[in-house]
Formats: structure tokens, C-alpha cells, sequence
């Protein structure tokens, strides 16, 4: 399940909640760079358009480290490989189930 995923339409998120929610308020310095400020409202709002969606859109975070890679849902980063070394970035779905919108980006371990 992705962070996106955690989202409720019925909740108000209000910039002060959202700082909590990415845990920003417990290193204040994180609060005053502009660029990561931006990049996370930016984050924060597709995340809750995607979540607002009927029915939602979903992220697959792929599979866990060590195991195999699904080229059909992810492609590689840097290395080639068949083995998960980290995710870099989620697969997305139009909804659960539904058609693939983009492919996700996985690290393989180095042959």
C-alpha cells in the first residue's frame, strides 16, 4: 500500500496537518527549504487527487527486496538484473485492478 493510498476524502488536510503527516514539524530546518516545501505540497496534492478519484487510483510499490522483477508493471534504473534490490519509483494504476497508467522504476540487484 503507498503512501497515497492513506488518504480519506473526508479529512480536511490543511498545509500544518500535512507538515505533521511527513513528519516535517519534528525537524524544523526541513520547513524552511523552499524547494523540499514545494516538493512535498506538490506531492501532497497529487496524492490527494488521485485519492479523490472514483474510483481511486492506486500505487504498487513492487515487490519486496531479493525478489523477482515483473518487467511488465516495472523497467530498471541503472542495472540490469531479475532480482529487487529498492523501488525507486511505484507503478501506477488508473484504479485497483485497472489498466497500468505508468510503468514503475526498480533498482535490480547487480548481476
Amino acid at each position: 500500500m503507498g503512501m497515497c493510498n492513506n488518504f480519506s476524502p473526508t479529512i480536511t488536510y490543511s498545509p500544518i496537518n500535512m507538515l505533521t503527516f511527513f513528519q516535517i514539524d519534528e525537524n524544523p530546518k526541513l520547513a524552511e527549504n523552499d524547494a523540499l516545501m514545494k516538493y512535498t505540497e506538490r506531492s501532497i496534492e497529487l496524492c490527494w487527487l488521485m485519492a479523490i478519484q472514483d474510483p481511486p487510483m492506486m500505487l504498487n510499490f513492487g515487490p519486496a527486496q531479493n525478489e523477482d522483477m515483473d518487467t511488465n508493471t516495472f523497467r530498471a534504473f541503472t542495472r540490469t538484473g531479475q532480482k529487487v534490490d529498492f523501488v525507486v519509483w511505484p507503478a501506477v494504476y488508473l484504479y485497483k485492478g485497472g489498466p497500468l497508467v505508468n510503468k514503475g522504476v526498480i533498482e535490480p540487484i547487480a548481476l
